[in-house]
């Protein structure tokens, strides 16, 4: 990983080289265990052959994905092996985030219009699919912060056109109270982060990027940039923003206050979903098939990890690695950093 400086916190960080180990079982400890651990240095394909992996998220041990083509959410242990299906018979299932217990998931629902949208959630180990949302008009994002979870969807199709009624809303993770809808207005929620305090979107169509207040959502609405060319993907760098903006081939960062606006990297090939360590942003890029990464500091160039063999769709990251799917491809691939 290459060293840089966390802009707006002030705080130096270089991440550490690569370092592995062998396969992990059901029982094993976490792969980064163990004082003589090595690490694959090369990329590793972690799945292959499956139907149209997308949302993608790791734990200690394992790789968790959905399959779009066949409907399932499943995990594989991170440096591959057998993949073990969790639930399946999900009307298009896309993003997913995890808790220590809990994997969450967003399905999109049934095309063109997607109106049957849910989130829904297993056990890591499996189980019964517990649905937390209904009804949703393509459900497209999901965060989970402390006993809630947060989710946006895009809003209502019309041929071929998003009416701008988007949604963001929350809803008690266990699913013991129904789901509120906090914002039911937005043009084209893509994506959601979520902090101790605050509540963020990316409104792909509107071109902006909103934040709200989690105690008072529809009154403390506020966009904290706008003009953007599609905004899609979101991440939280401490008091930092990472966002992505697809159709205008930027990766950008801004203060959580929507101060210090910057441009991390231009000229980019739609750039797409992004995570960060806090110091480094990670994102894909449709058009070039690359996965790339980036300092969140000015004037720091940015870097290419590895070229993606068809569509790299989600990423995902633990402390040695970046993992991301490639849904054409069917694929997950690991790349140390």
């Amino acid at each position: 990983m290459r060293c840089g400086a966390l802009l707006f916190g002030g705080l130096i960080a270089c991440g550490s080289g690569p370092a592995s180990v062998p396969d992990a079982g059901a029982d094993a400890q976490p792969i980064e265990a163990g004082p003589d651990v090595v690490l694959p240095t090369d990329p590793i394909v972690v799945v292959s052959g499956a139907s149209y992996p997308y949302g993608l998220g790791v734990d200690d041990q394992y790789v968790y994905f959905t399959s779009v083509g066949d409907g399932t959410v499943s995990r594989v242990p991170k440096l591959g092996g057998a993949i073990e299906v969790l639930a399946g018979g999900m009307n298009n299932p896309h993003r997913l985030t995890l808790d220590d217990a809990f994997v969450y998931i967003v399905v999109s629902g049934t095309p063109d219009q997607y109106l049957d949208g849910q989130v829904v959630r297993i056990a890591k180990s499996g189980g019964p699919v517990q649905k937390l949302a209904t009804d949703l008009h393509r459900a497209s994002g999901v965060a989970v912060f402390g006993d809630e979870l947060w989710f946006v969807n895009a809003g209502t199709v019309n041929s071929g056109h998003y009416e701008g009624d988007g949604v963001l809303g929350r809803v008690p993770k266990d699913g013991s109270a129904p789901p509120e809808v906090l914002l039911d207005a937005e043009d084209y929620p893509a994506l959601v982060a979520v902090d101790a305090k605050y509540a963020y979107l990316t409104a792909r169509f509107s071109g902006l990027v909103v934040r709200c207040d989690k105690s008072n959502c529809a009154r403390s609405r506020r966009a904290l940039f706008s003009g953007l060319d599609e905004p899609l993907g979101i991440a939280l760098a401490g008091s930092t923003l990472v966002f992505t903006e697809y159709h205008g081939g930027r990766v950008l960062a801004g203060g959580v206050d929507g101060t210090g606006f910057l441009t991390l990297a231009s000229s980019r090939g739609m750039p797409a979903d992004i995570v960060t360590d806090g110091t480094t942003a990670y994102w894909g890029e449709v058009l070039t098939r690359e996965i790339s990464f980036e300092p969140i500091a000015p004037n720091i160039l940015w870097g290419t990890l590895a070229r993606a063999d068809k569509d790299p769709n989600c990423l995902a990251l633990d402390e040695h690695a970046v993992y991301f799917s490639d849904e054409v491809a069917g694929t997950i691939t690991r790349l140390p950093r």
